[in-house]
């Protein structure tokens, strides 16, 4: 565990600090996760939007299905 110590002695605030800073970084590789995720998801929806081969796509000439 990081975190400050009093000489050599590990204190209960110590802990405390540690224990929330853990969180706090956690809390953001979630958030970066996620927003990464949405990102791809995006990038991924746009790209399907544009292909030609794609049935959903209003790029499709349906006449010729």
């Amino acid at each position: 565990m990081m975190g400050r110590t009093d000489g050599d002695n590990y204190t209960l605030d110590d802990m405390f600090v540690s224990s929330a800073a853990q969180k706090e970084r956690s809390g953001r590789d979630e958030e970066r996760q996620r927003n990464k995720a949405v990102q791809e998801t995006r990038r991924l929806a746009g790209q399907m939007e544009k292909c030609r081969h794609c049935f959903d796509s209003p790029e499709l000439p349906k006449h010729l299905i």
